[in-house]
């Protein structure tokens, strides 16, 4: 019998990540958002709601803080970082001591690290954005989707999964994010 002719390999995206970089307010609204809007209805599911006792959940926090960090001039103690896709604490003291207190009514920096967990982030363990954390729907520019994010109810098991950098996405090969809201 002849010998097969080797097959390509199939390319397979290396990780899950999602990109909402394109994403609109328009593009997330579920069809009775949209009637609701037609109707001149408000839309409770796209404003800041108060959830068991937290008046402005944790991602939208974050965001606000993010999106002050060069106005208020810390931003070499945390920033986005230049695509738009993650952010970076590059001074974990200075920002436990100065930042979390005046944001988050907190000072303890694995407090913080827990609430990422929460809430879904991911932490990156290679490359330019090392020690950054992420989530496809934590966007510079687009409020509109860190209003989708919420908290997971089960807590962890405490046991740590391992990084797997094969799996990360490099958010350098995307497309950068174009901003579409200006609250901030």
């Amino acid at each position: 019998s002849k010998p097969r002719a080797a097959q390509p390999e199939q390319q397979r995206p290396l990780s899950n990540y999602n990109d909402f970089g394109a994403a609109t307010p328009e593009d997330l609204l579920t069809r009775e958002e949209r009637l609701n809007t037609m109707l001149g209805f408000p839309n409770s599911n796209m404003m800041i709601e108060k959830r068991r006792g937290v008046t402005v959940p944790f991602p939208m926090i974050l965001y606000y803080m993010l999106m002050h960090a060069s106005k208020e001039g810390f931003e070499e103690v945390v920033s986005w970082q230049p695509h738009g896709r993650c952010f970076v604490v590059h001074k974990p003291r200075k920002f436990a001591e100065e930042i979390l207190p005046r944001y988050f009514k907190q000072r303890q920096y694995p407090s913080f690290q827990r609430q990422l967990n929460l809430y879904g982030f991911s932490r990156l363990s290679f490359g330019r954005d090392k020690g950054g954390y992420y989530h496809e729907l934590f966007l510079r520019g687009k409020f509109f989707l860190c209003q989708r994010i919420t908290r997971t109810k089960i807590k962890g098991t405490g046991v740590r999964k391992a990084s797997v950098p094969e799996k990360e996405p490099n958010f350098y090969n995307m497309t950068p994010v174009v901003p579409v809201d200006h609250l901030f």
